[in-house]
């Protein structure tokens, strides 16, 4: 696409050009993938999943994050995953990007370089985690939003409470204004969700880092109006703004509540940590949550460090 298209499509929607040139790529490479036998092994999770698929896109998001859940065991994912970097290295190919690989056990992450609409050199970034082989629930199918000249698609996603469980993690791990915002968002919008299993999802996907009982709810005081000026404005569309002061009074007393845990999730952190003993019934009781999560690579590899 030429750059005059992008500079229409800027003025129609508000965002900034280049960034929208990251998304068109982006959403044209999710395509891509969902179209091969990928579609079914690899799900759609982060920033794009929540502003592309529940939320009718409030912000960019230039990324793509995605775990491989074909299967729960390592010899299944290693003959799959050879199979998923050739194929994934040929969609690349087709599209005309160079790709820089970085590989460890857990992580594949591909820099896709590419020359923009401008004549300048740009990258997107994919990454496909192979320890999270398996959701706490069952995925589900959903259309991805866009703005673009293509066919409607779908894509394999988390479902709203394990996506956003996942997220809050990421903002008490991270602490960055995206993540603040992606919360923030849910909570000011009318998107259905079970809070007690978004709490259960949280405290789950917190296990797999690190103890959630060193969580500190105060890490919103490190966040600054100068870290929502510099990384967050810039995925809005051009005047909107959102006030640090205001996120911060949205989503600190989810964080608190969250933090604070009921002597059954207790019992659940304390066994897996204590008595390496891991229960996932404990914590999910009368939740239908994915059985095979008794088996869930990260927990074991958590185990293993303990």
């Amino acid at each position: 696409m030429d750059r005059q298209v992008f500079e229409n499509l800027s003025e129609k929607t508000g965002f900034q050009m280049d960034i929208l040139e990251k998304v068109y790529r982006l959403t044209e490479l999710l395509k891509e993938v969902v179209e091969t036998e990928l579609r079914r092994e690899l799900v759609l999770k982060g920033g794009t999943a929540i502003n592309f698929v529940y939320f009718d896109v409030p912000r960019l998001s230039v990324d793509i994050d995605l775990d491989y859940i074909g299967s729960v065991r390592k010899k299944k994912m290693l003959k799959d995953r050879a199979a998923l970097e050739e194929t994934l290295e040929r969609i690349f190919r087709t599209l005309d990007y160079t790709a820089k690989k970085d590989r460890t056990y857990a992580l594949q992450r591909y820099n896709l370089l590419y020359e923009n609409s401008a004549e300048n050199q740009d990258r997107i970034q994919t990454e496909i985690n192979f320890l999270k082989r398996t959701t706490i629930l069952e995925p589900v199918e959903k259309k991805l939003e866009h703005f673009f000249d293509f066919e409607d698609f779908k894509v394999f996603t988390l479902q709203v409470e394990e996506l956003f469980g996942r997220k809050l993690k990421a903002l008490v791990k991270r602490t960055t204004a995206r993540d603040l915002y992606d919360i923030y968002h849910l909570l000011e919008t009318d998107i259905p969700y079970d809070e007690r299993i978004l709490r259960k999802c949280f405290i789950f996907s917190y296990c797999l880092d690190e103890d959630p009982r060193n969580g500190n709810s105060n890490v919103l005081d490190e966040l600054t109006s100068e870290d929502v000026r510099r990384s967050l404005i810039p995925t809005f569309r051009k005047g909107e703004w959102v006030e640090l002061k205001e996120m911060k009074k949205k989503v600190n007393p989810m964080l608190e509540k969250f933090l604070s845990f009921s002597e059954e999730e207790k019992d659940f952190i304390e066994n897996l940590f204590e008595e390496k003993k891991y229960r996932p019934k404990d914590l999910f009781e009368k939740i239908k949550f994915n059985k095979s999560i008794k088996d869930h690579p990260g927990i074991k590899w958590r185990l293993e460090k303990i």
